[in-house]
């Protein structure tokens, strides 16, 4: 009896080491992909060329085996705070996201995470730093991930280091090049004042009859617009992206129109929530 005993201990001792071991294999193995999409913008400094997406978030929210409703987004206050019809009508599109979150996800792995709050995003990143550290064996802390600083990011943005912002369509075939709202051109007018170009709605009901658009406000995949010339995908329009400072935002969104997007390109992360994702930075000591 003491014999088979011993024996069933081992046997679940050796389970557990391989559980141990496989896990810390996937982790190693989600790192990696992860690290593949780093492109070096200083010395010590490397920007991911996509914004983190929902299989990376979720898949970091298996490999840690945290509670999935202590971490997701939620949409659901702003969904049903809102007063119009045509508002519902896109709003809705990320009551579906969020249950898609939820779910088993048949469709949107490759979207961006959008909506978390900024304590879920530091924990991320604090998964990713004891990955990382693990991998290079080191507890050196000047090896870690963390959110762009607005500098960095207009860098990345810049196309052959010309500031002059992103082309909103391509200059041979004329599609759009980035997820934006886009609006007649004969709407647009030049602000004698401030000589900015604003939009001016032509009757009451526009803005809620291109809501009728079945695409417009929804977040695309974030490989369905080209990367820049530096190689990085969205990062003008679909998700605004967060950055290191409070409260700051670049890139614009989906709900941005295209002279937003060239004007300023930002939006406050607490406008937004659910239209506000983050892009991976990864410092790494010389």
């Amino acid at each position: 009896m003491k014999l088979r005993n011993g024996l069933a201990t081992v046997v679940l001792l050796l389970f557990v080491l391989v559980c141990h071991a496989q896990k810390r294999v996937d982790k190693m193995v989600f790192l990696d992909s992860i690290l593949s999409q780093m492109i070096q913008i200083s010395d010590t400094v490397y920007m991911s060329k996509y914004p983190v997406s929902v299989d990376e978030f979720m898949t970091m929210i298996a490999l840690a085996e945290v509670d999935t409703e202590s971490v997701l987004p939620s949409f659901r206050e702003q969904i049903f705070e809102t007063k119009t019809n045509a508002e519902e009508k896109y709003l809705l599109w990320y009551a579906e996201y969020e249950s898609m979150l939820h779910s088993e996800r048949k469709w949107g792995e490759n979207l961006p995470i959008v909506g978390l709050e900024k304590r879920i995003i530091y924990w991320f990143l604090g998964q990713l730093d004891e990955m990382y550290r693990r991998k290079i064996q080191t507890e050196d802390s000047r090896f870690y991930f963390r959110l762009p600083f607005i500098s960095e990011w207009e860098y990345a943005a810049q196309i052959d280091n010309n500031p002059a912002g992103y082309p909103l369509r391509n200059k041979n075939t004329s599609e759009k090049m980035c997820n934006y709202f886009e609006v007649p051109q004969t709407w647009i007018h030049l602000n004698a004042r401030t000589q900015r170009y604003e939009i001016v709605w032509p009757f009451r009901n526009a803005f809620s009859d291109l809501l009728g658009t079945e695409t417009l406000f929804r977040l695309t995949e974030r490989n369905t617009f080209p990367p820049n010339a530096k190689g990085f995908y969205d990062l003008y329009g679909n998700a605004a992206e967060m950055m290191w400072e409070e409260n700051q935002t670049r890139g614009g969104s989906c709900i941005s129109t295209g002279y937003d997007i060239l004007n300023s390109a930002a939006l406050a992360s607490d406008m937004f929530p659910f239209l506000t994702g983050f892009r991976l930075v990864l410092m790494i000591s010389k």
